[in-house]
């Protein structure tokens, strides 16, 4: 594509610029190293779409209309492909909670409702929804921002299906609407959000979808060249002040398409964040990406690993072939045509009656008009989406074997698809987030500590780190904190190292130093909430109530849903003579929470503390309504019972 404006009188002015800017260009690719492409650089900075808009308006109207397109956007009714209606009604039995999205005038909503066993609603609380993350050619998800805290809401809706249901791995736990979208997920469905320093899901500003600079990097160089003249014939060389994906080597191309297109467990490398990765890098300088690999059975894949599929394909062994051979980034799928796709596979595969194909041409055109996609990419259903059939990017040829295995699966190893090269550390931080993340076998954590024993690293501060985490995960606290006197009482700079301390502390009954790293973590991240509320509980345990206090209100400042602050600060209320705000915080907490049994127990007890027996009455019978046959609840309607 040529760069557009004036090119009346160019000639021979042209040329000579041609060789400044090149001249230019290639001092500059000396600074960066390898790279020729001059927005790596991190001087460079976002300009936004609005301005790449200005000059390729063409691009953006198609880009708009592909799945990238519309990955991110405002909850209103033309963004979502849902159905509503009485219908569109989700029940999750394992929790007991029924769900019913709809609209409230041009508002999307969501009604969290639960039945007493007469039939009547015993819990109802609404939420608004502020965004739809999701194509909508798989899945609408949806999330809520409140104080500028970022979280999932509990129901997707599966478009291919035509379905409401609970979102992917919501379905019987406690996460229902506190779960905290983090910058790991964000800045793969969006472009990039400006996080609050200090929180995990706090955000001054979230962009509404994937932009044009998620492919092509930061655009202010590449900006000020054309406003300033200095333009570029693309049909002749390249620009090289802005990633061109299609002038990338293979391997880079992948790992452009594949930082958001290989699912599977991420580490950050060592100083690195999410946000950190430009078109052009290497993915293996950002982070590595674990898969855990198995044998027995069918192999798994899941949704977003179309590139790690691909690279299992002979045709990828080739090192000709990438994402964007087949894809059309600025186009979307639906309106790409089929026939593009086949005519991508015939541009290395002949078709004919004398080609490999196993499939005499008669019958390949009477069963699916010689269509190779059918055949050597099948749909197939994903490990960690319901209700979704999703193309195979993995190239392969059919066979009755692969086909019957579906033994039980068995764990093989973890591999780094990132590079071929892990160290013991690397592959350490790989086990243990696979342990969180896939399913917590010790296996992993036998593994983790295997590989730390091989670690030459052991004197650095991320090895500390690691330790750290694998004693906390196996819930080894004595040995945590014997390791952390051994390494001096070592602190480091990470927030979550010291939380983990923190709590290993605790566990141990040494709150003096659990507070001290209580105090570290929140230090580093005030705005995280399980940390500020533990500083805060450890406050309280050493009788400091003054300070306990300032940080739980500090925290209900910020988050005023948060149950355990709502418990703690409405304890410390009702001891404090401050009855009335007790009460009504630790309502507020049974009221968004209806099997938060803290706050149903710490109120019962004062209720009968202060000779209350019919609140304390009333209460306990509100509690077993909302929790039938809730076993301490009844043993709390026999304690009142016995005070009357």
């Amino acid at each position: 594509m040529k760069n557009t404006g004036s090119h009346k009188g160019y000639g021979a002015a042209l040329i000579l610029l041609l060789f400044a800017v090149a001249a230019c260009g290639k001092a500059e690719r000396e600074e960066l190293g390898a790279s020729p492409f001059l927005n790596l650089h991190d001087s460079v900075s976002y300009v936004g779409m609005e301005t790449c808009m200005t000059c390729h308006a063409n691009v953006h109207a198609s880009f708009k209309k592909t799945g990238m397109g519309r990955s991110f956007g405002r909850a209103g009714r033309s963004r979502s492909d849902a159905h509503f209606g009485p219908d569109a009604l989700v029940y999750d039995s394992a929790a007991n909670f029924y769900y019913h999205p709809y609209w409230d005038g041009d508002t999307l909503k969501v009604l969290e409702y639960r039945l007493g066993e007469s039939g009547d609603t015993v819990h109802r609380r609404i939420e608004k929804v502020d965004y739809i993350i999701g194509s909508g050619q798989h899945t609408n998800s949806h999330m809520m921002q409140k104080n500028g805290y970022l979280f999932q809401v509990p129901v997707t809706y599966y478009t291919q299906k035509k379905i409401w249901d609970m979102a992917p791995g919501f379905r019987g736990t406690r996460s229902r609407f506190g779960r905290a979208i983090g910058m790991e997920c964000l800045s793969c469905h969006n472009a990039l959000p400006q996080a609050v320093p200090g929180s995990e899901n706090k955000y001054e500003k979230i962009p509404l979808g994937i932009d044009c600079e998620r492919c092509h990097g930061p655009g202010s160089l590449h900006v000020e060249r054309i406003r300033s003249g200095q333009l570029t014939d693309t049909s002749r060389m390249a620009d090289y002040s802005i990633v061109n994906p299609a002038r990338l080597p293979v391997p880079l191309q992948m790992d452009l398409c594949q930082r958001c297109h290989l699912q599977g467990v991420a580490v950050l490398n060592e100083g690195k964040h999410w946000e950190d990765f430009r078109p052009g890098m290497r993915l293996s300088d950002f982070a590595q990406v674990f898969l855990p690999r198995f044998e027995g059975a069918r192999d798994p894949f899941l949704m977003a690993s179309q590139a790690e599929r691909l690279r299992q394909s002979k045709c990828y062994g080739e090192g000709t072939l990438s994402c964007i051979n087949c894809h059309n980034p600025h186009i979307s799928v639906k309106e790409t045509g089929r026939a593009h796709f086949i005519r991508a596979c015939l541009g290395c595969h002949k078709s004919g009656p004398d080609d490999d194909c196993s499939m005499p041409l008669p019958q390949r055109l009477n069963s699916n008009n010689n269509d190779c996609i059918d055949c050597h990419m099948q749909r197939s259903g994903s490990v960690d989406i319901p209700h979704v059939a999703i193309t195979d990017h993995r190239i392969s040829v059919p066979s009755a074997e692969e086909d019957d295995k579906n033994g039980e699966l068995r764990f093989v190893r973890l591999e780094n698809l990132s590079t071929t090269e892990s160290s013991p550390l690397t592959m350490a931080r790989g086990f243990l987030r696979l342990y969180e993340g896939f399913g917590r076998r010790v296996a992993y954590l036998d593994s983790a500590a295997l590989y730390l024993s091989q670690s030459r690293e052991q004197q650095s501060v991320l090895y500390f780190e690691t330790r750290v985490h694998s004693y906390y995960l196996r819930e080894d606290y004595a040995g945590l904190a014997g390791y952390v006197e051994h390494r001096e009482g070592e602190r480091g700079e990470d927030a979550y190292t010291a939380f983990r301390i923190s709590e290993a502390y605790a566990a141990l009954g040494r709150d003096e130093r659990a507070l001290k790293y209580a105090s570290d973590a929140v230090s580093l991240m005030p705005l995280q909430a399980e940390f500020r509320n533990r500083y805060a509980s450890l406050l309280l345990r050493s009788g400091k109530i003054e300070a306990a206090e300032k940080n739980f209100r500090f925290l209900l400042s910020e988050e005023p849903w948060y149950l355990p602050a709502l418990a703690n600060l409405g304890t410390i209320c009702l001891n404090t003579g401050r009855e009335d705000e007790g009460e009504q915080l630790l309502l507020k907490a049974v009221a968004l929470d209806p099997d938060y049994n803290l706050a149903y127990r710490n109120l019962i007890q004062y209720y009968l503390s202060r000779n209350l027996v019919k609140k304390a009455g009333d209460l306990a019978r509100l509690w077993i309504r909302k929790q039938a046959g809730n076993k301490e609840a009844l043993e709390w309607i026999e304690k009142v019972k016995q005070r009357k």
